[in-house]
């Protein structure tokens, strides 16, 4: 019996054993696997967001590069154009925040399989999204390079880049030697495209009191007019057998209304030459706002579709004192007064910031300009039917006959064919009327 216990006691020892001694060596393996830089809670940690002067990302061959230039973030890659400071500031701070999931290390020849070899150092299908955060001097203060956004699964979700539920990515912080760390975000607001950081601020027309429309084609020119902010456009200048419709011109009030852009063009494409055979318009606010557009609609090569351009030079005459109405009250003045400061700060607000919009050619949406591109025939009403002639023979739609056709066309007519013979029915036996029974009554 004791020998028996003796044996049980031994064999738990033994499986204890087994069980730490495995414990310990799958450790030790992971421990290896692991090796590198030691485990932490963000990506960069020591990122100091208040010292990031300039921004380069860069995919493929796409890249953009963002730097302050005075009190204003700018585009190198559009000529120094005004970047869009909040989206700027979300990105740094979100760059800022990201934190680790996990982390594995990887050989050098991984790297290509993964993208995370930097762009311009091996072929475009081996790197991957690389950013860098510079301060005044130049100096890289930090930076990342991504690879493509993978499912929690282990496959590729790179046609998502929006992100989801169980979506991360691989990173590599070059100064972290052979350590690639594992983060749950899809980083799509870091996108190489210059044209998505562009400030969408835009012109603003409100209250259009005029419109003129001069085409390269003089005949196909325009000016509509109204009396006020609420009432319809009439046509200036009706000519002999136009019929203007009021629904056709409708679209007209929405013209660069809370507009905005896709693209702006480098001024060495975005010259004088590019606008050439544009349409010039002229419109006029209620506001007194001037603004002189030029709108270039170019045609795509082959199936795509077309683009349209549009320069604006803004004026507006802005009063500069209140003009007090014959009847006005003494206690009325001070309000008034105010009233009127606040309206003229608000304009000299908008002027400044539309004129500081000046001398670039944006590409636009269809929608935003397509009415100034109507010709004077597109708002007149569609003419009715001609009618036939007093005393014409009228027919109903598919019964005209061969008579009334042109003889060319009776003669290359088909024979009609001939119409089917149909028998006459057979006359069926009358039986002659029988008698009544002789037994009946």
């Amino acid at each position: 019996m004791k020998k028996t216990v003796i044996l049980l006691i031994v064999l738990a020892g033994l499986i204890v054993f087994a069980f730490f001694y495995q414990q310990n060596r799958a450790n030790s393996m992971n421990s290896t696997r692991l090796s590198g830089v030691k485990m932490r809670e963000y990506l960069l940690p020591d990122l100091a967001v208040s010292n990031i002067r300039k921004i380069r990302i860069r995919e493929g061959d796409k890249q953009t590069n963002l730097s302050i230039s005075g009190d204003r973030w700018t585009i190198a890659e559009r000529s120094e154009y005004t970047a869009s400071f909040d989206k700027i500031k979300r990105a740094v701070e979100s760059l800022s925040a990201l934190k680790i999931t996990s982390k594995q290390s990887i050989g050098k020849s991984a790297l290509a399989e993964n993208k995370l070899i930097a762009p311009g150092d091996a072929p475009s299908e081996q790197t991957g999204l690389q950013v860098e955060l510079m301060n005044d001097k130049g100096e890289v203060i930090g930076m990342l390079i991504a690879g493509p956004p993978i499912n929690s699964t282990g496959g590729s979700s790179s046609g998502n880049m929006m992100g989801g539920p169980g979506e991360q990515r691989l990173v590599r912080i070059p100064k972290d030697e052979n350590t690639v760390w594992i983060i749950s975000e899809s980083l799509s607001e870091l996108n190489p495209e210059a044209s998505e950081w562009l400030d969408k601020v835009f012109f603003d027309v409100r209250a259009l009191k005029s419109v003129q429309v001069t085409n390269p084609n003089n005949a196909d020119s325009w000016t509509l007019t109204r009396a006020d902010a609420q009432g319809e456009f009439g046509l200036v200048d009706t000519k002999d057998g136009e019929t203007f419709d009021t629904a056709k011109a409708s679209s007209i009030v929405t013209v660069l209304a809370n507009a905005t852009f896709t693209d702006v063009l480098p001024k060495d494409k975005g010259n004088a030459d590019f606008m050439k055979g544009a349409v010039n318009a002229t419109l006029t606010t209620f506001e007194d706002f001037i603004y002189q557009v030029k709108v270039l609609e170019k045609k795509a090569v082959g199936a795509g579709e077309a683009k349209y351009y549009v320069s604006v030079t803004v004026n507006a005459d802005i009063p500069k004192e209140r003009k007090p109405e014959p009847d006005e009250k003494e206690e009325d003045k001070a309000k008034l007064n105010e009233d009127f400061a606040f309206k003229k700060k608000t304009v000299e607000d908008k002027l400044a910031a539309e004129k500081a919009m000046e001398g670039w050619i944006y590409e636009v949406s269809s929608f935003s300009v397509n009415a100034l591109l109507k010709k004077r025939s597109e708002l007149m009403a569609d003419k009715p039917a001609a009618s036939p002639p007093a005393g014409a023979p009228t027919f109903p739609p598919g019964r005209i006959p061969m008579a009334a056709l042109p003889r060319q066309i009776q003669e290359s007519a088909p024979a009609p064919a001939p119409a089917p013979v149909i028998p006459a029915p057979k006359a069926e036996p009358v039986s002659p009327p029988v008698p009544p029974a002789l037994n009946e009554p």
